[in-house]
């Protein structure tokens, strides 16, 4: 069963508790959904949190990217642990849109092993980066590697990949081989 159609089923019933997403191979944890009386209130998986997470995990689930197994268990969910509050019809509208996204970007990916660095003379006088940018340039301070920065910043991996496109259009990269 699909990431969406588990919390279809969920939801339908107002559950309140916890879905697990575990690891097919191994069963280590990956992340988390929080439900509490059938709408969605917390996630976590990829190092992400909130609505990304969420959304990372339907698509890394549609594209078919990691086996994984979904546990369900019923649990009190505290005040405390609400992110936000998201019934199933937004979550399913917001993650066709997302996907979609991540479908027309993902040919304009780079290839995982190229590296990139930051131009120095971007710095001192290019154009001002978006936030989207910032925090891409943000993670390249520290990796350079382009699956390091896949998995370093907190975006979708469609806007890490638009923001690199624009970056090396301002010419705010350099690409190593």
């Amino acid at each position: 069963m699909s990431v969406v159609e588990l919390i279809e089923e969920q939801s339908s019933f107002g559950f309140t508790g916890r879905i697990n997403v575990l690891k097919e191979a191994d069963r280590q944890f990956l992340g988390v959904i929080l439900l509490q009386n059938g709408k969605i209130v917390s996630s976590q998986f990829a190092k992400k949190t909130g609505t990304k997470a969420l959304f990372s995990l339907i698509v890394c689930d549609l594209e078919g990217l990691e086996g994984f197994r979904l546990v369900v268990e019923p649990e009190i969910v505290d005040d405390s642990d609400i992110e936000f509050k998201l019934d199933f019809s937004d979550l399913k509208r917001q993650a066709q849109k997302i996907y979609q996204e991540h479908n027309d970007n993902k040919r304009l990916r780079p290839p995982e092993g190229l590296r990139v660095l930051i131009n120095p003379v971007f710095v001192e006088s290019g154009d001002k980066p978006d936030s989207t940018e910032f925090l891409v340039l943000k993670s390249m301070t520290t990796y350079n590697k382009i699956s390091d920065i896949y998995r370093d910043c907190d975006l979708f991996d469609f806007e890490i990949t638009k923001a690199l496109v624009s970056l090396r259009k301002k010419g705010a990269i350099k690409v190593l081989k």
